[in-house]
């Protein structure tokens, strides 16, 4: 599966990373592809992501017929203020680790922090189109902070299952952008 052709763009003025663009016209050519998950701890990121995903369907009211716009950019902003957590953590931990073991890392951390900064640019694009109130604030305080914790400590001891849960998890962020 290889990626269609690119070119790297380097802006010495931006605070942004190397980044590859691609041609409009060759990205409309890939398929969304879904693995099925094989193995334990496959089956166990798959299983998680489902988990999470319910309940942020309840929490968001998401079963509801009547989902309005505002809803709907609401959805969004949780789940970007979620989803820029695991590759700051990732990040995080690869360096830490980096650290201890006294070996190169080989680009995976600034990868990791590129992925995160990326869902930050999402989350404040749709803050643009919705401002939240303090609940909503306040509920994406709690989330994190719960994801966070429960993230940073999963990477600790099992970063191949985060790795694979990150990978549902952006199935079903595609899903639910799709949707959108």
């Amino acid at each position: 599966e290889s990626l269609p052709k690119h070119t790297m763009v380097v802006d010495l003025k931006s605070h942004r990373f190397i980044h590859p663009v691609y041609n409009p016209r060759d990205l409309e050519s890939l398929e969304a592809r879904y693995d099925k998950p094989k193995g334990f701890l496959a089956n166990y990121a798959y299983f998680s992501v489902w988990l999470l995903k319910r309940i942020f369907d309840l929490s968001t009211k998401k079963p509801d017929s009547a989902m309005s716009e505002r809803n709907y950019i609401n959805r969004l902003i949780m789940l970007n203020s979620i989803s820029a957590v695991p590759g700051f953590t990732g990040a995080m931990c690869r360096h830490l680790k980096s650290l201890r073991t006294l070996r190169k890392d080989y680009g995976w951390i600034n990868q990791l922090i590129a992925e995160s900064d990326n869902e930050r640019m999402h989350l404040f694009f749709f803050l643009e189109l919705n401002k939240p109130n303090f609940a909503m604030k306040a509920s994406i305080f709690g989330a994190q902070f719960v994801f966070s914790t429960l993230f940073f400590t999963s990477y600790f001891f099992m970063p191949r299952y985060c790795h694979k849960f990150m990978q549902y998890f952006q199935n079903q962020a595609v899903i639910t952008y799709t949707e959108v």
